[in-house]
């Protein structure tokens, strides 16, 4: 038997890396169940499953002290690959999905803009994130996991698509784009039940475009009918209420009005685009028209389409703000 000695405190050779241990298996571990939800990503035909595979992917915490995972994609790339997955499976291919040759990054590009406009999605959550064109920061939609809805954003598309002078983006560029977007949301209505605000995509021949302003400047039919007179649309009074009707082309009209409720005119203006093939939206008439384009963005401050509001569901995971970063 040994002298006692004056030793410092210690634990049994036994128990002296335990912990250590359990961390590592436990980050092992994290990593098998990581690359399980990606393939199910990458291989799964379902898109239910794709969407939880996704969430999963979102929840899960990579890495540990001891284990460190340096090669990881960002919450805002996890929205772009359910984003693009979710196209794929339904056999739309009017994108590409790229990598940034450095690090760990996606971004697309769609139809119509090709390679000259990159998009991403930007200030991410496990709720929701903007689907962003990087250059100018535009935000075309919001897609809210939380709330299943996808809500597009009017003030941002104008701007993007007819406003910003970089890009120049001609009417049949927008359109091919906006198809692609509008595919999306129809995946996700049909196939996941998402609800859908589509502001001035919307192309139902009911729906009302409504104004921000209540008080119009008594000239702004007066410009609409100056606008018009060159490009030979003949301005015509609206049947009810108080407001102008354009016949754009045989099977096409715009209206613009106050409209008649209870005998009574409703507070706001707003637009109506009647079609008779049911495929056109504001939008198609503003890129199309450019009379009316130019009518609408010298009048902006009082025309613009109220915003659609997102719904904002609180997160406690950190927001990331994703900066441009060329591929």
């Amino acid at each position: 038997m040994s002298k006692q000695t004056n030793l410092p405190a210690g634990v049994l050779p036994s128990q002296s890396l335990t912990n250590y241990n359990n961390e590592i298996k436990q980050s092992l571990q994290a990593g098998f169940e990581f690359t399980e939800l990606l393939s199910t990503v990458l291989q799964t035909t379902s898109p239910s499953e794709l969407l939880q595979a996704i969430q999963g992917l979102m929840k899960l915490r990579l890495g540990s002290n001891q284990v460190q995972f340096p090669h990881q994609y960002s919450t805002a790339d996890w929205f772009l690959l359910f984003t693009t997955r979710l196209l794929e499976i339904n056999q739309v291919t009017d994108f590409s999905l790229a990598s940034a040759p450095d690090h760990e990054e996606l971004g697309v590009f769609l139809a119509g803009t090709g390679t000259k406009v990159r998009y991403q999605f930007s200030e991410a959550t496990r709720s929701g994130a903007y689907f962003t064109e990087i250059e100018s920061d535009k935000q075309l939609f919001y897609l809210d996991f939380a709330a299943r809805k996808l809500t597009f954003n009017s003030k941002d598309i104008i701007d993007f698509f007819m406003v910003q002078p970089t890009t120049q983006i001609l009417p049949a560029e927008s359109d091919q784009v906006i198809n692609v977007l509008l595919d999306f949301a129809a995946i996700l209505a049909k196939n996941l039940e998402f609800e859908i605000d589509y502001s001035i995509l919307e192309t139902n021949n009911e729906y009302r475009y409504q104004t921000v302003s209540a008080e119009l400047p008594s000239q702004i039919l007066d410009k609409l009918f100056i606008a018009s007179a060159p490009a030979n649309v003949l301005m015509q009074p609206v049947e009810s209420g108080f407001g102008a009707r354009l016949v754009l082309t045989d099977e096409l009209e715009l209206r613009f009005l106050q409209s008649e409720d209870n005998r009574q005119l409703s507070k706001y203006w707003h637009f109506e685009v009647l079609d008779a093939q049911g495929k056109a939206s504001l939008l198609n008439v503003l890129v199309n028209f450019p009379f009316i384009q130019r009518w609408y963005l010298e009048n902006r401050e009082v025309l613009e389409i109220q915003p659609a509001q997102p719904t904002m569901v609180a997160d406690e995971v950190k927001v990331e703000v994703l900066q441009p970063r060329s591929i």
